[in-house]
């Protein structure tokens, strides 16, 4: 199940300032970094953190662990390069230290994503194929008994082709970004 971050931003609304506070002292690799930016957001607008008006990924200056997480979650979420980029940068790291988090990380997840669409693609072809096949099988045998019945098994070829062309603009989203 994935929560939403208007769905943290509620939960974290209802907490008392102490639960706030105790939830911020666990650090932000207790959370996922949405989670950690909705913690401390909250904790700003409660003036909480008076030491920093945008809380952005933390209290503290943004780790490379924390920005890989961060990088990971905006790719996942759609985010464009340069936006990725302008975010990390709002949060304190530097041009240089951007391209060291952002260049691997999305490497990493084109890598991923094309391999997700790989296993679409298979997958969808082997659905659509298998359905096709059996198709033509009882087709084949209807005619030969001449006139029995054939099975057509659209349901089975449909998902394939739907399943194959998720793989495709999976595959093409992650080339483009």
């Amino acid at each position: 199940m994935d929560v939403t971050v208007e769905q943290l931003r509620r939960q974290y609304e209802r907490f008392s300032d102490e639960a706030l506070i105790e939830a911020h002292e666990l650090g932000e690799s207790a959370y996922l970094p949405r989670a950690w930016v909705v913690i401390t957001e909250e904790m700003a607008r409660r003036g909480l953190m008076p030491e920093r008006a945008d809380p952005g990924i933390s209290s503290e200056p943004i780790t490379s662990e924390t920005a890989q997480r961060l990088v990971n979650e905006l790719l996942e979420a759609g985010l464009s390069r340069a936006t990725i980029g302008s975010r990390l940068r709002d949060d304190g790291l530097t041009d240089a230290d951007i391209e060291r988090v952002i260049g691997p990380a999305l490497e990493q997840w084109r890598a991923a994503q094309e391999q997700r669409a790989g296993v679409l693609m298979r997958r969808g072809a082997m659905w659509a194929g298998g359905g096709l096949l059996i198709t033509v099988a009882s087709y084949a045998a209807a005619v030969q008994s001449r006139g029995g019945t054939y099975i057509i098994t659209w349901g089975a070829m449909l998902f394939g082709v739907v399943r194959f062309a998720e793989g495709l603009l999976l595959a093409q989203r992650a080339r483009q970004r």
